[in-house]
Formats: C-alpha cells, sequence, structure tokens
C-alpha cells in the first residue's frame, strides 16, 4: 500500500477512529472510496482520449504536416537562426597576439 506497512495503517485507522468516531468513520470510508473510484474514471477517460480529434482541431499542425508528407516544404526552411551570443570565437590558424612562449600576457 503505497509503501506503508501494516502497522501505519492500523495507526492511521485507529486516529481516524479516535477524532471521528464509529458513524462518522464508516461515512468517511465511503466517501473516500467513491473518491477514488471518480479518480480511477477520470484517469481512464484520459488515457482513452482520441487524438485524431485534437490533430483537426489544431490546423497549423495539420497543415505542416501535410506539406512534408506532400513533400511541398521542408519544414525546417523556417527555423529561426540562433542569436550569437559573447564574443565571436574562430579557430586559431596561428598563435594568438596576446599569448608569447605559453604565457599570456597581463
Amino acid at each position: 500500500m503505497m509503501g506503508m506497512g501494516t502497522l501505519e495503517v492500523l495507526v492511521i485507522l485507529l486516529v481516524a477512529f479516535v477524532l471521528l468516531g464509529p458513524e462518522k468513520m464508516i461515512s468517511g470510508a465511503k466517501s473516500l472510496g467513491s473518491l477514488f473510484a471518480q479518480a480511477k474514471n477520470v484517469m481512464d477517460d484520459v488515457t482513452n482520449i482520441d487524438l485524431d480529434s485534437f490533430n483537426e482541431d489544431n490546423p497549423v499542425k495539420s497543415k505542416n504536416a501535410e506539406q512534408v508528407n506532400a513533400g511541398e516544404e521542408d519544414p525546417n526552411t523556417n527555423m529561426i537562426e540562433p542569436i550569437p551570443f559573447g564574443r565571436k570565437v574562430t579557430p586559431y590558424s596561428e598563435e594568438p597576439s596576446d599569448v608569447k612562449d605559453g604565457k599570456k600576457d597581463a
């Protein structure tokens, strides 16, 4: 039970019995059971969603998928170029001017 042992479950039931009393504890257990049943039904509904209807509601994604399938346009051509950041670094074909004899000028 969710990593709980028998002793932990008994302590929780004892505390519930003391706080709620026998009548309210039974009705509380019924309410908790119906809550878990509703949560299970919602989770089952979420896993059974029809994703085809979602794709029809989103025309942008459907249009791009049709273009790729038809070979009209490559979706990578609409990519945004990255913004350069920091200083531009180029590979050195010769030793940099600020480095002499393996030591950097201060």
